[in-house]
């Protein structure tokens, strides 16, 4: 797989690896036509928010999403840049981390100022509310934390 390039701003970031967790909060009767902005905490975010501008010295590669057991509400999820690019999506219960034929999402690449958004589009309309929880591993690039 080819090298992607760096764009932190730095000729050594800090590299490190992440998980984050996100919610997607399903209202009882929710529509199977309208996108639910997912919620979800990194640990560069303050708390769980429903967008996240990366700040200038950081880029993310989202390398994998999962759940950890089927979700009560299927549909599909789905990665957005800048508000307009998808840059993948999937049904979340083939995203069982047990599924040994899961599939995998591609490198998502999200550079300084990029802004990331996550979407659910249930498939079924839930009788009453429900929350569906879901991971993603990040491989993070930061140059805020320079040694002097």
């Amino acid at each position: 797989m080819a090298a992607i390039p760096i764009k932190v701003g730095c000729a050594r970031p800090y590299v490190y690896g992440q998980t984050a967790i996100g919610t997607i909060s399903i209202p009882a009767s929710a529509s199977t036509s309208q996108w639910i902005t997912a919620s979800f905490t990194t640990i560069e975010t303050p708390g769980s928010v429903s967008s996240f501008t990366l700040p200038n010295g950081l880029q993310y590669e989202i390398r994998d999403v999962y759940v950890a057991s089927s979700q009560s509400v299927d549909g599909l999820i789905r990665f957005i840049k800048n508000g307009i690019k998808v840059l993948w999506q999937g049904d979340l219960n083939t995203l069982l981390v047990s599924n040994p034929s899961r599939p995998y999402a591609p490198i998502m690449v999200f550079f300084p100022y990029d802004i990331l958004t996550i979407q659910f589009l249930p498939a079924t309309s839930p009788s009453a509310a429900t929350t569906d929880t879901f991971y993603f591993s990040i491989t993070t690039y930061n140059c805020t934390f320079q040694a002097g």
